[in-house]
């Protein structure tokens, strides 16, 4: 996995499709979410694409939940739903 995506996530969801599957990660330190599309197989898993799909979520330390950063991923109908803590809304 890209050292990008392994530096701050904070949420994720996986969208199983067999031999494909999509991995949604929310970030903590950037507040951005992000896709990794994957490749399962027998020889293990492979990223085959990146891609940010959205940007601007608000984040802050906060010592009652360590960090308050995008979370709440859901995948649905072509469709990734995240909530932000900060701005307590679901947006798409």
């Amino acid at each position: 996995m890209p050292t990008l995506y392994r530096r701050g996530p904070w949420d994720s969801t996986l969208y199983d499709q067999g031999a494909t599957a999509k991995l949604f990660v929310a970030n903590g330190l950037n507040g951005t979410i992000s896709r990794l599309n994957l490749s399962v197989g027998t020889s293990g898993v492979t990223v085959t694409s990146t891609a940010t799909i959205a940007s601007g979520y608000m984040l802050q330390c906060d010592p009652a939940a360590f960090v308050d950063a995008p979370t709440g991923l859901v995948y649905e109908s072509a469709t990734t739903w995240g909530r932000s803590v900060l701005r307590p809304r679901f947006v798409s």
